[in-house]
């Protein structure tokens, strides 16, 4: 039976279904190798319906209560949706659930196993977050739907556009597709205007009368998938707001025009335009909409497919990781792993990337071992896998500072158990701490440059880069201790 995961997202015509659309193109790529189960408050019925198309549930509920008594601890939670707090992040980790949240604005604490960011410039240090998180930041992750997957790397040049496709999304509460179509009503170089609508908009009979008092445009309702893409390569600009349409325009290789209009956008509206993701439309009104226009007739479009059509694999293997998460096992090392804490230490693979790479013999070890697990300000596991030991993680403090010092049974070396003990070790000690009324401010770990394996564990945890010299890496997070 494939493992589930419970995405709680809502989407209607007063906060638009952005968060929808970004979820179900998460589902999409998880859905071969997990069961996908959508918890929706409020859903549009022609956006349930494609929902349900592509194969998942769509759960109705009334109320978030309903949601959290349906969490089981084998399952992995994604929350997507401004309203959600740490609150409601604790809640999902009290049921024992590893929890991934999607995130446009960094503005709350998070209890999260995985924060998924897909705005370029995004850094770690922007996030509030418990140590063991893991950050999937930039456009290496978007979330796109498959068919712009697999548009990605379209290059197209027109010397002369023509023609120019109008989207503001699932709702459009402001009505600027309006706004956008008059100014394109007044290009005469424009021989062809497409609009869409989307299944929440509800100023149909206002943009239908400006449609039919031109033969240049076509307007089309609640556009599927298919027919958004193949719209937007037929056209050469498009109009959309700084939302998941403008990266579903920039995976076609389209010139775009974007701006914001609320206050949530601005953050993202910024960090693209830093990038010249677009041409500037500033806050959609009337002279800016036609100056970013005539500028986008002109302009040659990106020179560079702004995403490699990647992301959907990534995204795949952080989940897959996280589900073999539950499986490692942690436990205190006890005088009984003496031998097999040896056979480690002793192990050629395991010193060639210690910083102390002469032979242990027996004598050397056995009092190093028996100091270690005595020690109060050590805090040494033995990592399990169906009660068999895969490796150890042991955590030294001295000044509010951990070291970490971890290594992986060379037998299982290529299986992706380093990052997931690091990320396991970090737990342990954190809630090791927390029972003994202890904190600390920060954990780091030294690196060599050749061990990969590891420095992509570190990296991917977020932890920063310190300190480089010509044969290792220092690396360091900080923790978040209640109260700070």
């Amino acid at each position: 039976m494939k493992p589930r995961i419970l995405i709680r997202a809502d989407g209607d015509s007063s906060v638009g279904l952005g968060h929808l659309v970004r979820c179900l193109a998460l589902a999409q790529m998880l859905q071969e190798k997990f069961h996908v189960i959508f918890y929706c408050m409020t859903i549009p019925v022609q956006f349930k319906s494609e929902v349900v198309s592509k194969g998942f549930k769509v759960q109705p509920m009334e109320a978030d209560s309903d949601f959290y008594s349906s969490v089981l601890d084998a399952d992995i939670v994604v929350l997507d949706g401004y309203q959600f707090a740490l609150e409601d992040h604790q809640k999902v980790k009290a049921a024992g659930a590893l929890l991934v949240c999607i995130d446009d604005l960094h503005n709350i604490t998070y209890a999260a196993d995985v924060i998924i960011n897909h705005c370029p410039g995004i850094n770690v240090s922007d996030y509030q977050a418990e140590v063991y998180t893991q950050f999937a930041l930039g456009s290496e992750y978007v979330l796109l739907r498959p068919k712009f997957l697999s548009a990605c790397g379209t290059r197209r040049f027109k010397e002369n556009p023509d023609a120019v496709m109008i989207c503001f999304g699932g709702a459009d509460t402001n009505n600027l597709t309006v706004k956008a179509l008059r100014q394109a009503l007044k290009q005469d170089w424009l021989k062809k205007i497409v609009v869409i609508s989307g299944p929440a908009y509800v100023f149909k009979e206002e943009l239908d009368a400006l449609c039919i008092s031109d033969l240049r445009v076509e307007h089309i309702h609640a556009a599927d998938e298919l027919t958004m893409l193949s719209k937007m390569l037929e056209t050469d600009i498009t109009i959309v707001p700084t939302s998941g349409v403008l990266l579903e325009a920039l995976a076609t290789g389209s010139r775009v025009v974007s701006g914001y209009f609320v206050d949530n956008h601005k953050f993202i509206y910024s960090h693209y335009l830093k990038v010249g993701a677009f041409i500037d439309a500033g806050d959609f009104s009337d002279n800016l909409i036609e100056n970013a226009l005539l500028r986008a007739r002109q302009d040659g479009g990106l020179k560079e497919p702004f995403f490699d059509g990647h992301s959907g694999a990534r995204i795949e293997k952080i989940f897959l990781h996280l589900k073999a998460s539950k499986d490692i096992k942690l436990r205190i090392a006890k005088d009984e792993d003496l031998e097999q804490t040896y056979s480690w230490a002793s192990n050629p693979i395991i010193r060639a990337y210690s910083f102390n790479q002469h032979e242990i013999q027996w004598p050397e070890h056995e009092q190093w071992f028996k100091k270690k697990v005595q020690d109060p300000n050590c805090f040494y596991f033995i990592a399990e896998k169906s009660n068999l030991p895969i490796g150890s993680i042991r955590f030294d403090i001295t000044s509010e500072n951990a070291l970490i010092s971890y290594l992986v049974d060379p037998a299982y070396h290529g299986s992706g158990y380093g990052h997931i003990l690091l990320r396991n070790g970090l737990i342990a000690l954190m809630n090791r701490l927390a029972l003994l009324d202890r904190t600390i401010s920060s954990v780091t770990g030294m690196v060599f440059k050749s061990n990969i394996a590891s420095l992509k564990a570190f990296q991917r945890l977020g932890f920063e880069s310190i300190n480089e010299d010509s044969e290792y890496f220092t690396f360091r997070k900080l923790c978040r201790n209640e109260g700070n």
